[in-house]
């Protein structure tokens, strides 16, 4: 087998696949690219068992089919150094040994198959496209709502963002139990069957490599008795990863519909003060932080005991509120508010709650922006001394 392919489209999709790769595992054969030449195309693919990639790229010229395994690190760093237009990847089988070949055009370089094909994880790939949408918003989406999504593996199904496709809208929900953010997106035309997917956190970096040279994403499943897994379809390029089991927290129960008091303020001037009141804290502290409202002003305040002596840190914005009693007291982990003000584009913030217990918030805040209405984002306040 034999198969002339343009140097940029394999230097290309060699760039992207290593990022899929095992090659920080203990299974040798997970570091090693799988190549299957069929159909006028050769089809590349790398997995670490979790997560996996693959490309189909054009070929110039073919003389057969088949397959093999190689390297991909040393595929890398030969295509790289090449100084030609066109790579031939070779398979020579001589009395059971199968060498591959590779052909820079100015060099020829000859190895030993380092694995059986059929060591390589078999890749299920019968893709079920459920859903395509743009691919930047499909990326801003996910960007945005990835640091809601829990790190903690002992809450698993909270790794995920949780898409929903309703006759209404298509929703995104992420959340790590303290906080959650919410983003609708209109349809220009509903779907026939309402249907959820799921999107792993550790996808969410892949995303941009794989997604930036298409300018539509498709999103499905490849359903088996056994598992489902979710595909992320850019061009030529694919990422799939094991969806997960059980049912997402119902986020909608949440969401407050119909909170009395409201404070509307400059996103800028809040993260500058948030900014300024961390330098209080050191790196493995809770940050917690209190804010007053008042009728035409915040104040963002923050005390810290070291070395026994009491430290504090007070700044002061103004807002603009419905407020009537005085002053109104929300304590919040102060990463998950600058997160939460990050995650907005635009500079008006509008944050609702309640204040039944004496003043003190304790039921969730819901953040929003007017000019940004498809995105909502929940806190759970914290107590603050």
């Amino acid at each position: 087998m034999r198969v002339e392919v343009r140097k940029k489209d394999l230097a290309n999709a060699v760039k992207k696949l290593l990022k899929t790769a095992g090659c920080r595992g203990n299974i040798p054969v997970l570091a090693c690219l799988l190549a299957e030449i069929e159909n006028g195309k050769l089809r590349l693919t790398t997995t670490d068992l979790e997560v996996t990639g693959w490309a189909e790229i054009p070929v110039k010229a073919q003389d057969g089919e088949g397959k093999f395994v190689f390297p991909i690190k040393k595929l890398e760093k030969i295509v790289s150094k090449a100084k030609g237009n066109s790579i031939v990847l070779e398979v020579k089988e001589t009395e059971g040994n199968r060498k591959v070949i590779i052909d820079t055009g100015k060099t020829s370089f000859s190895f030993k198959e380092p694995f059986p094909v059929d060591e390589f994880p078999e890749i299920e790939r019968d893709f079920n496209s459920l859903l395509e949408m743009d691919a930047e918003t499909f990326l801003n989406i996910s960007k945005k709502l990835l640091p809601f999504a829990s790190k903690d593996e002992g809450r698993y199904i909270l790794n995920f963002i949780n898409i929903e496709a309703k006759k209404d809208a298509l929703h995104f929900v992420a959340t790590d139990g303290h906080y959650l953010a919410w983003y609708k997106v209109d349809w220009e035309e509903p779907p026939n069957e309402e249907f959820q997917i799921s999107i792993s956190r550790k996808v969410v970096p892949l995303f941009k490599t794989f997604i930036s040279s298409s300018s539509i994403v498709e999103i499905g499943t490849i359903d088996k008795e056994e598992d489902t897994k979710v595909v992320v379809k850019a061009g030529d390029y694919y990422l799939s990863w094991k969806a997960f089991e059980g049912e997402y927290p119902d986020w909608r129960a949440v969401i407050p519909e119909d909170y009395p008091n409201r404070t509307t303020f400059c996103r800028k001037t809040l993260l500058e003060a948030i900014d300024e009141v961390s330098v209080l804290f050191e790196k493995d502290s809770v940050p917690a932080v209190k804010l007053e409202i008042l009728d035409k002003e915040l104040t963002l305040s923050a005390k810290v005991i070291t070395d026994g002596e009491e430290q504090e840190a007070v700044s002061k914005i103004e807002i603009d509120s419905n407020v009537q009693r005085e002053p109104i007291v929300i304590g919040f982990n102060l990463n998950h508010l600058s997160t939460t003000l990050k995650t907005f584009s635009k500079e008006t913030i509008r944050m609702l709650f309640d204040d039944e217990a004496n003043d003190c918030v304790v039921a969730p805040v819901l953040f929003t922006c007017s000019r940004e209405p498809e995105l909502k984002i929940v806190v759970m306040p914290m107590k603050v001394q």
